[in-house]
């Protein structure tokens, strides 16, 4: 079942606020390569899983009918409801595992910074049930960002000190996944012409505030916050705050390196029409 670390309102909200979304890049390389693979190469409708409060979901909508966000997380949902969205993007509270889709009704299926928390394989059957024939997996994360700056090295120094030692204890298990870039073989996706690419990576120039926002995102500080309090939360991130502030100074330009894992669905014996309703099967 999927892991549910992302639910109070402050925590949501900074979620929302800080969290970065994925690179144009990567979106472009998910579309052509769906195209490629769906049957005419027309798109209508895309599911993004563990969409968070909508960080991966609106990249989607350009070139979509419709894009349908989900998360386990109530107030991730509210929040997500709560921006500006494109009329063709939707939001709903729903399990990674068991979606609210019919059968053979989406061209794709995202998840972004999200499949570390799933049931994999239930995942998979999911996925394998609401494809089209040529469907597509998406999976995508990013890693620890670099930090273009003369001081770059010492403020990285100071995050990774304040992610090993202070936050020590308080990161879920399935966090490695993430630092690994999904490495891990549960995250192989169990369809033909499977692929990884590490080639994507977003600039964007950021100041110590930024950094400290993206600190109190993490769901290893929120874990540290109930256990110790959030008032001891808020000093242990503003000492690294501050000396983040004092090594970087001023504003500078952030990378944050992605990862990306697509996949596309075989084809079913069932065959399927495209119709000016959608998808239907026969």
């Amino acid at each position: 079942m999927s892991s549910r670390y992302f639910e109070g309102a402050k925590h949501v909200f900074n979620y929302a606020k800080f969290r970065p979304s994925p690179p144009a890049s990567l979106i472009d390389a998910i579309i052509e390569f769906t195209k490629a693979k769906v049957p005419g190469g027309e798109l209508q409708s895309c599911i993004d899983v563990g969409c968070g409060s909508g960080q991966s979901t609106p990249c989607l909508s350009p070139y979509f009918s419709k894009v349908l966000g989900v998360d386990v997380s109530p107030a991730q949902i509210e929040a997500a409801n709560a921006t500006e969205k494109p009329s063709n993007v939707s939001y709903e509270v729903c399990q990674a595992e068991k979606l609210p889709l019919d059968a053979a009704s989406v061209q794709l299926v995202t998840a972004c910074q999200a499949c570390h928390w799933f049931d994999m394989p239930t995942f998979f059957s999911e996925t394998d049930r609401i494809l089209v024939p040529g469907g597509v997996v998406a999976l995508y994360s990013y890693r620890m960002p670099t930090f273009k700056h003369p001081k770059a090295e010492e403020a990285l120094s100071v995050i990774q000190q304040f992610y090993d030692v202070e936050l020590k204890g308080c990161w879920a298990p399935e966090r490695v996944d993430v630092d690994e870039g999904y490495i891990a073989e549960r995250f192989n996706i169990p369809y033909p012409d499977f692929f990884r690419d590490y080639n994507f990576s977003l600039e964007r120039s950021v100041t110590a505030r930024d950094v400290r926002g993206w600190l109190s995102s993490w769901s290893g500080y929120s874990q540290y916050c109930k256990q110790n309090g959030e008032e001891q939360g808020e000093a242990a991130l503003n000492k690294v705050a501050d000396s983040v502030a004092f090594t970087v100074l001023c504003s500078c330009q952030c990378s944050v390196h992605c990862s990306m894992l697509v996949s596309v669905a075989p084809q079913r014996t069932a065959k399927h029409l495209l119709g000016t309703g959608g998808l239907r099967e026969t």
